[in-house]
């Protein structure tokens, strides 16, 4: 691949690579996902939604930023059964998760007073 080809996708790939863990999440939250972003996002999104149904019972902290990043990312009807594998059944389907994470999105990235 191309150097300049390279660079232009190393941004993606560290969204893409993000650990699923709430400083993370947070710092992908507060950005516009958009275009390639949005994408790289999504993939950031399954592949945390995995990793944390994996490893057992979530921080319910890490479950609203997941959301949230469902919600951003216009995905959560797709991941749902990932977001109810790992909130234990908090939502009864994905309209109430999508506006659980519409409510944590919004409060994340409301400005600072």
């Amino acid at each position: 691949m191309p150097v300049p080809d390279a660079a232009a996708l190393r941004p993606l790939l560290e969204i893409a690579a993000l650990p699923a863990d709430a400083e993370a999440l947070d710092g992908l939250l507060a950005g516009e996902l958009s275009g390639p972003e949005r994408i790289a996002a999504t993939v950031a999104l399954v592949r945390a939604l995995r990793s944390t149904a994996a490893a057992g019972v979530p921080d319910p902290a890490l479950v609203d930023r997941l959301c949230a990043l469902a919600v951003a990312v216009d995905r959560v009807g797709e991941v749902f059964d990932l977001l109810a594998a790992v909130s234990a059944g908090r939502w009864t389907d994905w309209r109430a998760a999508g506006a659980a994470g519409q409510r944590r999105l919004d409060v994340h990235r409301a400005p600072a007073r």
